[in-house]
């Protein structure tokens, strides 16, 4: 069942990633006893969600949320058993990032494109069209330009090239919620060398799933330790990219909420980690609570909740939020 609590073995990156290789489009169709789709999964995950009055609204949201997911992706254990050997990024506005994930192995043929190199389009509908085409110019800059003799197979094979596309459509959130749709695309015939992608960078947090399997204590000063390390890592990992991001008008707080959301539920799925966007609480709404049951189901998990503010005037600060 879609809603029980036993920990996978997956997480909502590596489903897309894997989907990705497989050059079929996903779908919600529901697979043994369990949603193995991303679009199911991510799906499912945005309908939770009970107010989209605040950040989710805002442009750029998940883009950003799919950044940090990316971004604190690459040091876990799922990345290493996918042979992950890199994944850059770029923002194309606001509403619209692009990544391209590598897989270490050789490329001879057609069967080795296919399987080595990854490409994503997140994008918000409503983006401009142009802007969610990825290009052959923006794959070689994805790529790298050292080492050209192995990458010449993909270009000698850039027809078996898809691009997944995955397009968040708020429409009227308030009466239709957040639709996710997921499609094969081509790449752009445009070759026009770009130069914009940012390497994500290794070893910014290293052995994480230690630190998230430490908010299982049943201490709330147990696990305010942790929780603090675990959000400076985020932080510092964002700030590594602060030159690269792209931000809507007024949405700088809402694309933060967003990657430190996607940083967080890397670990949904493994550790039990319930990772709630925009909860009611008190008067308002928190931007995040956490409870980390843990791969045991921890009846006695500390709930977490973190708020986040841009700005330092009168009812900006997280303090005021929180009282």
């Amino acid at each position: 069942m879609l809603g029980q609590e036993k920990p996978q073995d997956f997480e909502l990156v590596e489903l897309l990633i894997r989907e990705a290789g497989s050059n079929v489009a996903s779908t919600s169709t529901q697979q043994g006893s369990d949603f193995e789709s991303f679009k199911a999964r991510f799906q499912s995950y945005v309908d939770q969600v009970p107010s989209y009055l605040h950040s989710v609204a805002k442009q750029g949201f998940f883009p950003h949320f799919f950044l940090g997911s990316f971004s604190t992706f690459i040091d876990t254990e799922i990345a290493a058993k996918l042979d992950i050997e890199k994944i850059c990024f770029c923002f194309d506005g606001p509403q619209t990032l692009k990544v391209a994930v590598i897989r270490k192995g050789n490329i001879k043929g057609k069967k080795d494109v296919i399987d080595k190199i990854r490409l994503f389009v997140i994008s918000e509908k409503g983006a401009p069209s142009a802007t969610q085409k990825f290009s052959y110019g923006e794959l070689r800059d994805a790529l790298g330009r050292s080492q050209p003799a192995r990458f010449q197979p993909v270009f000698d094979n850039q027809g078996e090239l898809r691009i997944k596309s995955v397009t968040i459509d708020k429409g009227n959130v308030n009466q239709q919620g957040v639709l996710v749709a997921v499609e094969n695309k081509k790449l752009h015939e445009d070759d026009a060398l770009k130069d914009k992608f940012q390497e994500i960078k290794r070893r910014l947090w290293q052995n994480p799933e230690s630190d998230i399997a430490k908010l299982t204590d049943s201490d709330a000063e147990e696990v305010s330790k942790p929780l603090e390390k675990i959000l400076k890592k985020v932080s510092e990992i964002h700030s590594e990219y602060r030159d690269s991001l792209v931000y809507a008008n007024q949405a700088r707080e809402a694309a933060h909420h967003g990657f430190v959301a996607g940083a967080l539920v890397n670990f949904r799925y493994r550790y039990n980690l319930r990772v709630y966007l925009e909860q009611f609480a008190g008067r308002g709404y928190a931007d995040i609570v956490l409870v980390p049951r843990g791969k045991d189901r921890s009846l006695n998990a500390v709930p977490i909740i973190i708020e986040l503010k841009a700005g330092t005037g009168t009812g900006t600060t997280p303090g005021s939020a929180f009282r």
